[in-house]
């Protein structure tokens, strides 16, 4: 049966502005524990970045080209700016096809490096309630200002990432260790099975990085945060969001 409409005045409807926006951009990817894959007959690459040799038809510029041309921001938390990576869809970074790589902050990217981070480098924290990439915006911010803020700022963030790594102990008292390299460890030995399970296993475990760790982004970070939301439009910005 056909649904007949009423005519007349007001019986026009008319979109909301934005409605349909979403569509636009493409939905951001789950933040997932993991560490890099082990291929047969190569050794580890030493750093985060995938690792083109001389038989790629692709250099690392390329390849950094067309994925940041791509994604534009952090495919994970949205960030955007000077530090983005390229982050391996698979954990091979032998694999150097454009499909297996996305745009990650350097917070994010840790995510999927769990196997090299040591004690001293990052913990893992149980942070129930705060979304992991809330929580790595949070430490963008706290980062930028220890090294780069006043005296005021720097003792406020001093606190905050404080505070964020104190609940590694949950974490140590559950597991026996919030070292990230144990898990990372213990994720490359399970099958895929279990590992696809490690969403909900995991799920309010949060990465919180020692500041010098991320020493080299601070800068960056910093001036990016003031560019975009200077100092001064920080109480209405907190007024806001908590009103």
């Amino acid at each position: 049966m056909a649904i007949q409409l009423p005519h007349g005045e007001g019986s026009h409807v008319s979109p909301a502005p934005g409605l349909g926006a979403s569509f636009e951009r493409a939905p951001k990817r789950a933040l997932e524990f993991s560490a890099r894959a082990a291929v047969a007959g190569q050794h580890s690459p030493a750093g985060w970045e995938p690792v083109p040799d001389a038989e790629d038809d692709i250099s690392l510029q390329d390849l950094r080209r067309a994925v940041l041309h791509r994604d534009g921001a952090c495919v994970f938390c949205g960030s955007r700016g000077a530090t983005l990576q390229l982050d391996t869809v698979n954990g091979n970074h032998y694999d150097v096809s454009v499909d297996n790589h996305v745009a990650a902050d350097p917070l994010c990217h840790g995510y999927h490096h769990l196997d090299a981070l040591a004690e001293t480098e990052a913990r893992l924290a149980y942070l129930p309630q705060m979304d992991s990439t809330d929580v790595n915006l949070l430490q963008r911010v706290a980062i930028g200002e220890l090294f780069c803020g006043d005296e005021q700022a720097r003792t406020d963030a001093r606190d905050v990432i404080n505070w964020l790594a104190s609940h590694h102990r949950y974490v140590t008292d559950t597991f026996g260790t919030a070292t990230p390299n144990a898990l990372g460890a213990a994720l490359t030995r399970v099958d895929a099975d279990v590992r696809l399970k490690r969403t909900v296993v995991l799920q309010d475990l949060a990465l919180i990085f020692n500041p010098a760790r991320m020493r080299e982004h601070a800068a960056v970070w910093h001036d990016e945060l003031l560019r975009a939301h200077p100092r001064d439009a920080w109480a209405r910005l907190f007024h806001d969001l908590t009103a």
